[in-house]
């Protein structure tokens, strides 16, 4: 096991500064995309049915149904995939060490 040394503290602390100031660059980015979207420049964005448009709907409902077909896809690709054999394995052979009930 490794000892946290000096040198890792110091990288460590290198990183967290470098984070900090990625993390201030993108607040102030956020403030002046607000700001010109007239949204106020601090507080969470909530935004219910009722505030949203038809075509910010129709958006909404073709994103959810591309993202749901596109999971499904993903999913019966590797789902197949994981559940086949091995090719360098017999039909109905067992693993070593197991017993069938």
């Amino acid at each position: 096991m490794k000892m946290f040394t000096e040198e890792d503290s110091r990288m460590q602390s290198e990183e967290i500064a470098r984070l900090a100031d990625e993390f201030a660059m993108l607040e102030k980015a956020e403030k002046s995309i607000r700001r010109a979207a007239g949204l106020p420049e601090e507080g969470a964005l909530a935004l219910g049915d009722a505030d949203r448009t038809p075509a910010v709907m129709k958006a909404l409902e073709e994103a959810r149904a591309k993202a749901k077909r596109d999971g499904a896809e993903r999913a019966a690709k590797f789902g197949k995939d994981s559940r086949q054999a091995p090719a360098n394995t017999a039909p109905g052979r067992v693993r070593r060490g197991v017993v069938r009930l």
